[in-house]
């Protein structure tokens, strides 16, 4: 029996194409893993104005927009200067004008910062990976169990939070030891006023949030961000993002709102797996960085 010539057994095709396609995921999934392994944890963005860093050892120096930032280093902004500390591609801790941080802890699930002057806004993205987030100032240590707040120094600390809830430890802090004087819980839409000189619970007074210019320009900011940051990743993930929407047939629009409670956490990787929406199968298909929680 003679074999047409130009024609290939269908399996042999079958196989190339086959193998073509596992060689495209495995260089996409070392190109994610490479990639999650390299992205600096925090990156600073210069919105405006002048803003300075140090090292720990170090002297203070000018700052450029996109710089990576390490464990150790302060932040500060200089009169009328404003920036963002963006973690893991995601998350940001927003600095106004004349205010100053360190980075006391810094990695891939636990952040730690110091302020030691002026205000700060935070809004912490469940898709960052980040669990454990803490401020702390002069007067306080704020632990964040929700996902945005502002935190103020003036002649003591103020903790406005606008979404979830901030548990405050009041402390006092002298020749560099710090001691716990009492705790509070400040739930969302409430603010507390900490006077250093009034660090009982019994003087702390729980009211509602005051929306300022700051929080409220935050709010607005951040609204945005996040459709920007779940436009990025629909285009990231074009090949993923297409099989999911064709697999659960939905709109482009569908498919935003879906990224957007995907990245403030109203949904994950693991509740789509347990819902059934999405194969255990294709995990492999899925890079690290949308795997964080």
């Amino acid at each position: 029996m003679v074999k047409e010539k130009g024609k290939k057994p269908k399996k042999r095709i079958f196989l190339k194409i086959l193998l073509v396609l596992v060689g495209i995921i495995v260089i996409f999934m070392a190109y994610s893993f490479i990639k999650e392994q390299l992205t600096p944890i925090a990156v600073l963005i210069i919105n405006s104005g002048t803003a300075e860093v140090k090292s720990a050892s170090g002297d203070w120096k000018s700052a450029t927009s996109g710089m990576g930032l390490s464990e150790g280093m302060s932040i500060k902004t200089l009169s009328g200067s404003r920036a963002i500390v963006v973690l893991r591609d995601s998350s940001v801790t927003r600095l106004d004008e004349n205010t100053e941080i360190t980075l006391n802890n810094l990695n891939k699930t636990d952040v730690s910062i110091i302020q030691s002057a002026g205000q700060t806004w935070t809004r912490l993205l469940k898709f960052s990976g980040i669990s454990g987030y803490e401020i702390e100032t002069p007067d306080a240590l704020a632990t964040v169990r929700g996902t945005a707040f502002a935190v103020s120094i003036g002649n003591g600390t103020y903790i406005g939070v606008v979404e979830g809830t901030v548990h405050t430890l009041t402390c006092k802090l002298e020749n560099n030891t710090r001691t716990i004087i009492s705790s509070i819980d400040i739930h969302e839409n409430n603010s507390v006023d900490i006077d250093p000189n009034k660090l009982e619970l019994k003087d702390l007074k729980v009211i509602g949030l005051l929306r300022t210019k700051w929080i409220d320009e935050n709010d607005e900011k951040d609204r945005q961000y996040i459709i920007e940051l779940s436009d990025r990743l629909i285009s990231r993930y074009s090949m993923q993002i297409n099989f999911f929407k064709r697999k659960n047939n939905l709109t482009d629009e569908q498919i935003r709102e879906y990224m957007v409670d995907y990245i403030v956490g109203k949904k994950s990787i693991r509740s789509e797996i347990q819902a059934g929406n999405v194969s255990e199968a294709v995990l492999i298909m899925i890079p690290e960085e949308l795997k964080r929680y």
